[in-house]
């Protein structure tokens, strides 16, 4: 009976040592090299949305310049508007 129990232990305990891994989850060196790469992929998309942001920027800016201009050149006493509509 001592035998038997003795054959149960090692089994379980062999048992739970190729089960391990899976039982206890990523290890501390796993899961930081997950968090560095969702840090780096974070770091990819915030210079992406800051590209994006200034361009957009940049463009509204010109559009709200150049409408600016157009309604001086409108708005003035000798207005030309065949050389406006032509532009």
């Amino acid at each position: 009976m001592l035998l038997a129990l003795a054959a149960v232990a090692a089994a379980t305990g062999a048992l739970l040592a190729r089960q391990a891994p899976r039982l206890l989850g990523p290890s501390p060196a796993d899961r930081l090299a997950a968090a560095e790469r969702r840090a780096a992929e974070a770091e990819s998309r915030n210079r992406l949305a800051r590209e994006l942001h200034d361009s957009v920027g940049h463009a509204l800016s010109a559009v709200t310049l150049q409408a600016g201009a157009a309604r001086r050149v409108l708005d003035g006493e000798a207005a030309d508007l065949e050389f406006v509509r032509r532009r």
